[in-house]
């Protein structure tokens, strides 16, 4: 959807995603943000 959205490749989109808050949290357990399905995962990624 990041790839998409922006126009950039996979390999950018994931780096972008693993550098952003959201992957951090979604590292913490506490967060139970994995929990969540992709859609809303990003939605909260464009929300930070």
């Amino acid at each position: 959807m990041l790839a998409n959205e922006r126009n950039i490749s996979i390999v950018d989109a994931m780096k972008i995603l693993y550098s952003s808050d959201l992957y951090k949290k979604l590292e913490d357990e506490n967060t139970k943000l994995w929990h969540l399905g992709p859609v809303a995962l990003y939605e909260e990624f464009k929300e930070l």
